[in-house]
């Protein structure tokens, strides 16, 4: 389910981009105040389909194990699980991994504060997970203002 949902993201920012550029240019033609308060008016309708699909989404068997509610999170297992795909599947077993992981992350995670993130192996964790992203907006930056920065540092001609 989360590479599906993981897609799922993406997904909608593609479509989102596309409805944004229809909507902008849909309004070129218009001289009138409407030209600006369609489009902003136009991002208030996504509320209403979002909360449906929020009242509507089973609650997350993790969060269900991790407040001891375990005949709800092998319910919430069973309505996420397809069961005519899935053989081997046993919602009893599955709980009981959840219930052992959230074990060990309580015993790792014991007394454990931000600053452990600069310390040990966890170091590098961080370093990754911040260097990373700053490593790709550099890369956005240069591929959208390349061409500028090639055009200023270019030889005079005086």
């Amino acid at each position: 389910m989360r590479g599906y949902l993981t897609t799922y993201v993406n997904f909608c920012w593609g479509v989102g981009q596309l409805i944004g550029i229809g909507v902008i240019m849909s309004m070129l033609d218009r001289d009138d105040e409407w030209a600006y308060r369609i489009p902003y008016s136009l991002q208030w309708m996504w509320p209403l389909p979002l909360a449906i699909g929020i009242f509507c989404a089973p609650e997350s068997p993790w969060w269900l194990v991790r407040r001891g509610q375990l005949d709800k999170a092998k319910a919430a297992l069973l309505r996420l699980t397809s069961l005519n795909r899935e053989v081997d599947f046993d919602a009893d077993e599955t709980v009981n991994m959840m219930v052992h992981t959230t074990a060990l992350e309580e015993k790792t995670t014991s007394g454990a504060s931000y600053w452990d993130c600069f310390k040990g192996h966890d170091l590098r964790r961080t370093e990754v997970s911040r260097v990373v992203p700053t490593g790709a907006a550099v890369v956005n930056f240069a591929d959208h203002h390349g061409h500028r920065l090639c055009a200023w540092s270019g030889p005079s001609r005086t």
